[in-house]
């Protein structure tokens, strides 16, 4: 069988013109396409077997809606497709704000040095708390105690929080 170049030119122009119909179409709102060269909002998505498969206004991405497509009117509402976190730990983040950060210390004697310039901000007798110390990256790879805590803040009572979550390292206050 032969294949004309008129054949093969009509074939390829139909391959390009497909539109993808669409099994979901969220419309009607404000959504964060977060595209990497121009990041934009849009009034309407529509997806097909779990993809975006376009974004735009409402009128151009309801065209794509068969007979079966789900249609959610998001009435004014926002959505920010794609972003998948399968642990998160929302809480701890806020309150890690409030906290020393001890990523990246290379001692215990470093831990309680950030400790030391962070205390001039806390009240008498306020809790002075910390996060993410990692024994495994310092010279000596041992647990801290509590010696070098009640050393340095005799009246404080300290917290502060291993890397993972899994140990704390506290002083006798």
């Amino acid at each position: 069988m032969r294949i004309t170049a008129p054949t093969l030119l009509l074939s390829i122009l139909l391959a390009s013109s497909q539109t993808f119909a669409a099994d979901t179409i969220f419309y009607n709102g404000t959504i964060y396409t977060l595209a990497d060269d121009q990041p934009s909002a849009v009034s309407a998505l529509a997806i097909e077997d779990g993809v975006v498969v376009a974004t735009g206004n409402d009128e151009q991405v309801l065209a794509r809606a068969h007979e079966q497509t789900v249609r959610i009117n998001l009435d004014g509402a926002w959505i920010t497709p794609g972003l998948t976190d399968a642990h998160a730990h929302l809480y701890n983040l806020g309150v890690s704000l409030s906290q020393i950060d001890l990523r990246g210390t290379t001692s215990a004697a470093d831990c309680v040095q950030r400790a030391r310039e962070m205390e001039s901000t806390l009240a008498p007798g306020e809790w002075l708390m910390g996060r993410s110390w990692d024994q495994n990256d310092w010279a000596v790879q041992e647990f801290p105690t509590r010696e070098l805590l009640d050393e340095a803040f005799a009246e404080r009572p300290v917290y502060l929080r291993r890397v993972d979550g899994h140990a704390i390292w506290v002083n006798s206050v």
